[in-house]
């Protein structure tokens, strides 16, 4: 009888689909209970070594039957039962001279099919790198990006991680998470936050993408969030003409000086700036042909200067006096000036601006022009 159930585990390990698996658990529950320790390493050992000539042929016949070689592939590879009750996919190889064993991983965290394609890999030579849960690459993302990044770009982030994507992913593998999970998860989203769901997945494309720059999963791993595209809603950013542009330069050369306000929003009409870069200034910041962004929405950057910039910031310097920032205001929790609504309302009527083009939309008027000429 022992060698019959030897038989049959190799078998199984030739074979070793979600059936089969459950029938060696129920198989190993069952030799605790006749042969007691004795049986267990029989059958431990039974599992590990090579399968018979005889379930070889029929495995071949199997194989010609389904129109593939499955033991062509995956011979060699088994599930190796242990005393303690655990389980590893195992394999052997020669190394210098020696027979070594190869460990794949602990079933159920790999699965079957998991563990065939690393057997596979492993055959013909190709490394993959261990899959890691979401949730871990997500937390070793935020902890590198915040060497460069704003606290509030840190807390935008995590906030769209924590309150959705880790809580439907966050424990699962990167490899275990399918665009159709994703694709579920958006729609359920997007019924109660039609414009947090718009935003999310690319935070879920911001985590992939530093990990496989990082070395942290392979290059090749597939984007589960790509194929998702974002549910229409009407556009925000206007983009503003040349003429437009002349008319609006045209009213701010006139009124350069006559506030900080018009003097923020010159510079932000000629450098394309955040109106936070711009209004928080200080004076160590402004360089010569340039300005040194310590504390950037992103990072820590350059911004060239034109001779208007440099002109419009001589005048907000000598306005300032020694007090840093550029812009003061002693009415603001960040120490600078904010933005004026009503000087920005002002100004887009005297240049005959649509009223619903933003402040925030010279930076994009900006980029789009200097990429188009």
């Amino acid at each position: 009888m022992a060698r019959s159930l030897a038989s049959v585990f190799s078998f199984l390990a030739v074979f070793p689909g979600r059936a089969n698996v459950r029938l060696l658990m129920f198989i190993g529950r069952m030799r605790r209970m006749i042969w007691g320790e004795a049986g267990r390493e029989m059958v431990s050992h039974a599992i590990l070594r090579k399968p018979s000539s005889r379930f070889s042929h029929r495995a071949d016949a199997l194989s010609r039957e389904r129109g593939s070689s499955p033991r062509a592939q995956y011979d060699g590879l088994c599930l190796r039962l242990q005393p303690c009750g655990s389980r590893s996919w195992v394999f052997w190889e020669r190394r210098d001279g020696c027979t070594l064993r190869v460990t794949l991983g602990v079933y159920p965290v790999l699965e079957v099919a998991a563990a065939r394609a690393a057997f596979v890999n492993h055959r013909v030579g190709v490394r993959l790198l261990p899959s890691v849960a979401l949730g871990t690459l997500a937390r070793t993302c935020i902890t590198a990006r915040r060497l460069i990044c704003k606290a509030s770009t840190i807390a935008s982030f995590e906030m769209k991680l924590d309150t959705q994507l880790l809580a439907s992913f966050g424990d699962k593998r990167v490899d275990q998470i399918t665009p159709a999970m994703v694709a579920r998860w958006f729609y359920n989203y997007f019924r109660t936050s039609s414009g947090g769901a718009n935003i999310a997945p690319a935070a879920f494309t911001t985590v992939l993408n530093w990990a496989k720059t990082n070395g942290r999963i392979p290059k090749t791993q597939p984007n589960p969030a790509s194929p998702i595209r974002k549910n229409r809603r009407p556009p925000r950013c206007r983009m503003l003409s040349s003429a437009q542009v002349l008319e609006l330069r045209r009213l701010l050369m006139a009124k350069q000086g006559e506030s900080r306000a018009v003097d923020v929003t010159h510079l932000l009409l000629l450098t394309g700036c955040r109106f936070g870069a711009i209004a928080g200034l200080t004076r160590d910041e402004v360089l010569p042909d340039r300005l040194r962004l310590k504390d950037a929405k992103t990072g820590p950057r350059d911004v060239f200067l034109s001779k208007p910039d440099h002109d419009i910031l001589q005048g907000l310097k000598a306005g300032a006096g020694q007090v840093s920032p550029l812009s003061p205001s002693r009415h603001s929790a960040s120490g600078h000036i904010g933005p004026s609504r009503g000087v920005w309302t002002q100004l887009r009527k005297r240049a005959g601006l649509q009223d619903d083009i933003r402040l925030h939309d010279l930076r994009h008027t900006f980029a789009s022009h200097v990429s188009t000429h």
